[in-house]
């Protein structure tokens, strides 16, 4: 997409030469675990093709402990707790629970939280410091019930969470 001004707007699965402005790079994670050759492609052409005063923005769901996505988020992670003053190559960690969100809740009396939930609710609580109200903990058991051994990568409670899963 052209403007006026000159500017472009680009959406692709490769960028290499030229000078990029502003790079977004939706579901890295996966990306990385199931294409590992064009992660490669991402890292080694789209990002170094952004400019010295570029911005990159990488999302994603987790998948899995290993690869660029992984490597890139415990590095922005580790720079976030060591309270490290960021170069203009650094990346900057962001984590987005979904305990934050107030939409996510249920008002729903027969959802039932079992024992294990609410240890995982405790475990939370003393583990993290993070408290959910009896709304947040039915939605929360109710998409469990959907999801499964998927729901720590769709919705992790902590950052560690979502990079715990088992990849088949």
């Amino acid at each position: 997409m052209s403007f006026s001004n000159g500017s472009t707007i680009s959406v692709r699965t490769s960028f290499r030469s030229g000078t990029i402005q502003f790079l977004h790079i939706s579901e890295f994670g996966k990306i990385c675990a199931k294409y590992p050759d064009r992660a490669k492609e991402i890292v080694t052409g789209a990002i170094e093709a952004v400019g010295k005063d570029g911005y990159i923005f990488i999302e994603s769901t987790a998948e899995g402990n290993e690869g660029y996505f992984f490597d890139m988020t415990m590095e922005a992670k580790a720079n976030m707790e060591t309270e490290k003053e960021l170069n203009n190559l650094d990346y900057k960690f962001h984590f987005y629970p979904w305990w934050e969100d107030p939409n996510y809740f249920l008002d729903d009396d027969h959802v039932v939280i079992g024992k294990e939930d609410e240890e995982y609710f405790d475990m939370l609580k003393e583990k993290y410091g993070i408290e959910v109200t009896e709304q947040q903990k039915k939605r929360y058991v109710k998409k469990l019930d959907i999801l499964g051994k998927d729901m720590h990568r769709e919705y992790p409670s902590y950052p560690e969470e979502a990079f715990n899963v088992i990849l088949e």
